[in-house]
């Protein structure tokens, strides 16, 4: 605590990201319903297209990323209806099967695996994110679409700030308090001078990023 509190008193200019890991899932299962709620199901949301928000009811979700059309738990649609078909939900390529611990993946033989890993199963979105997606036993397969709005606001935000001080030298720090699927680091790296420090080890995707080196771990 002595090192953070001195770490912080010696930075000229701290951007705080806080996110508790105890409200993000609930927020992302949520944020994935409002997102239905407030356009047409089956509508292309961001990423250049390559994801959809096909459905949702009975605590499931149907999405589609990428080439792969995914069903897995929505805690929030629990007491929500489904518009579409059994049938079109069981055209799921990658579908999650069971309960916290007694739960599993489940592959259509269209889907290609390698060392037990989805091969080839990427997103992207503008020249900052980019993500390699796969199956955990979360539940999540390391991207959250809902979160899409917040990484282009950080990306516009920190853009325009060095477009308006462009003869500045100065770093540009972030603390980002919860790393996971690198998304929020990503959009952040806009510049050399962005220093993003983060708590965590664990942010996949930053080896994507062409800058992701002045992304650093505090200790």
């Amino acid at each position: 605590m002595r090192k953070f509190l001195y770490w912080c008193a010696n930075i000229e200019k701290i951007w705080i990201i806080i996110l508790l890991f105890g409200s993000i899932r609930e927020i992302a299962a949520r944020m994935s319903v409002k997102i239905a709620s407030s356009i047409s199901l089956g509508r292309h949301v961001g990423f250049g297209g390559q994801y959809k928000l096909l459905d949702f009811g009975h605590g499931q979700r149907l999405e589609q990323f990428g080439k792969y059309i995914v069903r897995r738990p929505c805690p929030v649609a629990v007491n929500e209806k489904p518009t579409l078909s059994v049938e079109q939900w069981n055209l799921a390529d990658i579908y999650y099967v069971g309960k916290e611990r007694n739960s599993s993946w489940l592959y259509k033989d269209c889907v290609i695996r390698e060392n037990n890993q989805v091969a080839d199963w990427k997103m992207s979105s503008g020249n900052n994110l980019r993500f390699i997606l796969d199956t955990y036993d979360s539940g999540q397969i390391g991207v959250f679409p809902e979160q899409l709005d917040i990484w282009n606001w950080l990306e516009n935000y920190l853009g325009d700030y060095f477009v308006e001080n462009s003869s500045s030298e100065e770093n540009f720090s972030v603390l980002n308090g919860f790393g996971y699927t690198g998304g929020s680091t990503m959009a952040c790296l806009v510049s050399p001078l962005v220093q993003v420090f983060r708590f965590f080890y664990l942010s996949r995707n930053l080896h994507l990023h062409p800058i992701y080196c002045f992304a650093c771990v505090l200790r």
